[in-house]
């Protein structure tokens, strides 16, 4: 009975049906567009932070009994504030 009740609904409001239809089309298809836009922003960001990234710094010593230069620097994780 339920199901008759809205297949003549359907029939009767061609107009209502039809722009039901196409929103609920146009929404699925933003969504879609927002998920992929956000992905392959994502998957940009993540490139790009791989290509960062190169020698470790140098840092610059006017204290060195040879004279001044560039001596390698600290690594990434053991850095100490200069004394």
């Amino acid at each position: 009975m339920i199901n008759r009740l809205v297949f003549e609904n359907l029939r009767h409001r061609k107009v209502r049906t039809a722009l039901s239809a196409l929103s609920i089309g146009f929404q699925v298809t933003m969504i879609l567009a927002v998920v992929g836009l956000s992905h392959g922003m994502l998957k940009d960001s993540a490139d790009r932070a791989k290509g960062v990234g190169g020698p470790a710094p140098s840092t610059l010593r006017s204290g060195n009994p040879r004279g001044p230069g560039v001596t390698p620097g600290p690594r990434f994780g053991s850095w100490h504030p200069p004394r």
